[in-house]
Formats: C-alpha cells, structure tokens, sequence
C-alpha cells in the first residue's frame, strides 16, 4: 500500500463492532459504515451511529447493515439481514420497506438505476422496486426457463456503460 496514506478513526469516535461490511460516501461527502450493529455516518472528524434498539425502535428493520446506496433524491436505501430501509438525511427519518417477500429477507446488495428504480439482491431472488408507481418486480430462477437468473441468492448488481445490468449470483455465475 504505498503511497497511500492508511489513518485509523479516532478510538473516542470507534465503530459499535469491528465488522464493517460496506462502506459508501454520499453525495454530499459523508462516508457511511454498514455494520453488524448499526449503521455510522463519518463527517471525517466523529462518528454518528444509527441503530435500533428497545428505545429507538423503528430506525432499521436489522442492525445488521450489508449494503447502502443513494437515489437520486439524496435518500440511503439501507439493505440488512432483516430486509429493507431508506433513510432521508433531511429529515432524519428512517422508513422501512413493508413489502412482504422482502420483510425477513437477507439483502446482499443494492443498485440504484438512473431510471428512478431500485434493484435488490437478496438471498430469495432479485427484486425491482419502482418507487413513483410503489410496485414491485420479482425475479426468480426457474430451471425449466433458460430466460430467468441463473440462482436466486443474488450477491452483486452492476450496470454496464450500454445500459445493460450484470447479476452476480452465489455459486451460479453471472447473468
């Protein structure tokens, strides 16, 4: 790593865990931390954690923060063990996604389209969530369809620069 300049956080601003497993900055700058307890905001002088908790309830659906990406409205969209959440840093209020097959269900990653839309990737499928008509697509695998995903535990979205997506699916490649 030389030539790269490594520099802990300060131990008085320390992360709730040592299991960090994302890391994203905003638009605005901030870099956010997905943790196994919580999700932290680093202004690059403290530390802000954002949990629930039995005083703070109805933050995020699963303290267990596996990937964040922003919209296009400056809002996180926070994946976790336990399914979904978007935050708006305006307001500072946290909404869960109830949207069943997604409530309970383990998000890998998350990709935010510049068509307004949010693809999910979980351990049961991929999802497509357009949020102006509030509607879901569900995407499984199907063996007898050679035009489905080829896996439904999803663990990586990316689009190409023509537009087209790549899914990365647990044990069954890509498609």
């Amino acid at each position: 790593l030389q030539g790269y300049c490594i520099q802990p956080i300060n131990s008085q601003d320390a992360l709730p865990t040592k299991q960090v497993n994302c890391i994203f900055q905003d638009k605005e700058g901030y870099v956010w931390f997905g943790t196994a307890e919580g999700l932290c905001r680093y202004d690059g002088y403290s530390l802000k954690t954002y949990k629930s908790s039995y005083l703070t309830p109805n933050v995020l659906n699963g303290n267990i923060v596996n990937c964040i990406t922003e919209d296009n409205r400056g809002r996180l969209w926070i994946g976790t063990t336990l399914g979904l959440t978007v935050f708006d840093k305006r307001s500072g209020s946290f909404r869960q996604i109830d949207y069943p097959p997604l409530c309970n269900n383990f998000v890998n990653t998350l990709f935010y389209s510049g068509k307004d839309q949010l693809w999910i990737g979980t351990e049961n499928g991929l999802f497509l969530y357009n949020e102006w008509e509030n509607t879901f697509r569900v995407f499984l695998t199907d063996a007898k369809d050679q035009t489905t995903i080829s896996g439904n535990r999803v663990r990586a979205i990316c689009e190409a620069t023509d537009g087209n997506l790549w899914i990365g699916v647990w044990s069954n490649g890509l498609c």
